[in-house]
């Protein structure tokens, strides 16, 4: 990248010299990927983001990010979070709801079960999940 030291943008792999690289599984892409992908590397090359590197031996799978996630750009973001307690003889769990504006909704529950630390865990997704269904999260 112009005008950007290569301190800052440069990272090289902590390879260990001794050790030999694993070849990944090569994955098959769909037409449109195969279409995307020249166009996108292309794009990248032109504006001199990125140069190409030769490595017969070891190569990397493309990657391209979800079409679907580019819809969430900008969108106000709910944050959850869940805790759990259990121990032999009680279980519970608490839900903070973060709405976009920054108002939280705190809830806690208290299991009628013998609950492991997985299933108290779980218990408070869904008891959040809930609750952010009532509030209208999106």
């Amino acid at each position: 990248m112009p005008r950007i030291p290569a301190g800052v943008i440069v990272y090289k792999l902590g390879l260990d010299p001794n050790r030999k690289p694993v070849r990944q599984k090569r994955r098959n892409h769909s037409v449109e990927k195969l279409v995307t992908i020249p166009e996108k590397v292309r794009k990248l090359l032109d504006a001199d983001f990125i140069r190409e590197v030769q490595y017969p031996d070891w190569i990397s799978n493309v990657v391209l990010p979800l079409e679907s996630a580019k819809q969430y750009v900008g969108v106000p973001e709910w944050v959850l979070h869940v805790d759990k307690l259990s121990t032999d003889t009680d279980s519970s769990a608490g839900v903070v709801l973060r709405t976009p504006d920054g108002f939280e909704v705190k809830y806690s529950l208290k299991l009628d079960f013998s609950a492991t630390n997985n299933v108290a865990e779980y218990e408070a997704l869904l008891a959040g999940l809930r609750l952010a269904k009532e509030c209208s999260a999106k």
